[in-house]
C-alpha cells in the first residue's frame, strides 16, 4: 500500500535497522579494534553465517554450522553469545543462543 502511515512505518523500520547496525559496528570496533572490523566485514560475516538442520538420522537431531570459525564467532562473544561448534544438538543450540526451551506437550489419542 502507498498510504502515508505505511510509508512512515517503512521509513521508521529502515531507520531503526540503520541505528542498530551502526551501534553493532561501534561496539565491535570498541571491543575488537578499529583495524580488525569494517562495515563490509561485519555484513559479510553476518550474511555467510548459517546453521542447518541435519535430518539424515531423525533419532539424533543435529544442527550443522556451515561457516568457518572466525569473525562471526568473535562478534557473537562481544554480544554475549557462545561460539557455535561444528555440530550442535538442539538443546545446546538453544542454550548458546539464549532461546527459551521448547516444551513438548503430549497429546492424548
Amino acid at each position: 500500500m502507498w498510504t502515508d502511515p505505511h510509508i512512515y512505518g517503512h521509513f521508521l523500520s529502515c531507520f531503526i535497522s540503520l541505528v542498530i547496525e551502526k551501534y553493532m559496528l561501534f561496539m565491535l570496533k570498541r571491543e575488537l579494534g578499529k583495524e580488525e572490523i569494517t562495515h563490509d566485514k561485519m555484513l559479510e560475516s553476518i550474511k555467510t553465517a548459517s546453521v542447518v538442520y541435519d535430518d539424515i538420522n531423525p533419532q539424533v537431531p543435529l544442527y550443522l554450522r556451515l561457516y568457518e570459525a572466525g569473525l562471526f564467532d568473535r562478534m557473537s562473544t562481544v554480544f554475549g553469545l557462545d561460539a557455535l561448534n561444528r555440530v550442535e544438538t538442539p538443546s545446546s543450540l538453544r542454550r548458546k543462543l539464549h532461546l527459551p526451551i521448547a516444551k513438548t506437550l503430549a497429546t492424548q489419542t
